[in-house]
């Protein structure tokens, strides 16, 4: 069989493909077959439509909010934990907070979470309900 005859113009056609091209070519004849085989393929999608429904998508609150909050973090934060710490992502109704040393996580999370917690909460108008300390780096694996 020739390329023109097969499936989405250049691939090769499978096994199985083949087979079904064949039939068609036995019922349709020679030259209704190609059509009938191009009409039942799936139609090919233009890339401006599928990048606009993933941009559509993507949760663009989730990340002008943590803009914000990166923005805002050495003005609301204890200077200690400014100085120590950065909001790296938000899932759901959590923010992930790298701290760069684990000595400090464990300080944070010990005596200061509630202050965090309730900074957070105050400057995302109650988005975020919840903060999770990472340590430096884990964030970017997630």
């Amino acid at each position: 069989m020739a390329y023109r005859n097969q499936g989405h113009r250049y691939r090769r056609a499978t096994k199985k493909a083949r087979g079904i091209q064949r039939i068609l070519t036995d019922w349709h004849g020679e030259e209704c077959a190609p059509l009938e085989i191009e009409a039942g393929q799936k139609r090919e999608v233009r890339i401006a439509d599928i990048l606009g429904e993933v941009v559509t998508s993507l949760d663009r609150g989730e990340k002008m909010l943590l803009r914000e909050l990166m923005d805002l973090w050495p003005k609301i934060m204890i200077p200690d934990v400014a100085s120590r710490s950065a909001p790296r992502k938000i899932l759901g109704k959590f923010l992930y907070i790298e701290v760069f040393e684990p000595a400090w996580r464990f300080h944070f999370e010990r005596n200061f979470k509630s202050e965090i917690k309730s900074l957070v909460c105050k400057h995302s108008d109650n988005r975020i309900v919840d903060i999770r300390f990472a340590s430096g780096g884990q964030t970017r694996r997630r």
